[in-house]
């Protein structure tokens, strides 16, 4: 097994984080894991995770997915490689094995997010594609037929995928999270990523299962953070990248590429 550390950051998520931890423990005992937390302390699952040998770190009240990240990778994180997941996924049968072959190839390879309750995985893996327009651009989103991906028995070139990925440690610091956002930052990061060239493929077999917005249902007050800002966020992001409004658009299938 490659040298690596989990990273999670969690917000309001207490059951749905230690189950998480649980299965990584159930498959990798040893795997280092550090949980990064800007919930409520009332919300917060420190001594669950701490009896699971889970390195937990508070941080201020919604301080945002970038402070949390960056601060652990600058300062928590030392192995050479660190494999970024969301709390409310779970490890079932997860085989990070297979990302090994391939690593000295990439700075980054996501893997598969599959429902809980079955279905076709999820597919937010894909390509970039600029669209120039007089006052500004439209950025697409080209989604890869996931069918035609599946068939792959090799990591698959990409500019974006899932936030389920393992990276090395040093590619993450050289490319942090944008810490102004706190909603709309995935998109962002990977287009970051690709503007400092890094190197991104996606991985079929490495699969995770996505337990969304149930057991239990989502707080409301989380909701609101989530849902309630999206706007906003999504305006800096566009205004960032010089996009028109509503120029970030999700499209399929790819034009290019792994198309079926």
């Amino acid at each position: 097994m490659f040298d690596a550390t989990i990273l999670i950051k969690t917000l309001m998520r207490p059951e749905k984080v230690v189950r998480l931890a649980q299965s990584i423990r159930t498959e990798y005992p040893s795997l280092p894991i550090v949980v990064v937390d800007d919930g409520p302390p009332e919300l917060q699952a420190r001594e669950p995770l701490a009896a699971l040998g889970v390195r937990h770190e508070s941080f201020a009240f919604d301080a945002g997915v970038g402070t949390c990240l960056n601060t652990a990778v600058r300062d928590w994180i030392s192995t050479p490689y660190t494999i970024l997941v969301d709390d409310d996924c779970r490890f079932e049968g997860t085989r990070l094995a297979l990302w090994e072959p391939h690593l000295d190839r990439y700075d980054v390879i996501g893997g598969q997010v599959s429902s809980a309750h079955g279905g076709t995985p999820e597919g937010f893996v894909g390509r970039f594609e600029w669209e120039k327009r007089a006052n500004g651009a439209v950025l697409h989103l080209r989604h890869y037929d996931m069918t035609a991906v599946a068939m792959a028995r090799q990591p698959v070139p990409c500019d974006y995928c899932l936030n389920w990925f393992v990276a090395r440690t040093e590619s993450l610091r050289r490319c942090p999270w944008d810490e102004r956002l706190k909603v709309c930052r995935h998109a962002d990061w990977f287009l970051g990523a690709y503007m400092r060239g890094l190197r991104i493929a996606y991985h079929h077999g490495v699969i995770v299962r996505h337990y969304r917005h149930t057991d239990p249902p989502e707080r409301p007050e989380y909701m609101h953070l989530r849902r309630g800002r999206y706007a906003h966020f999504l305006r800096l992001v566009e205004t960032k990248w010089h996009l028109v409004r509503g120029g970030l658009r999700e499209t399929e299938p790819a034009r290019h590429g792994w198309c079926g």
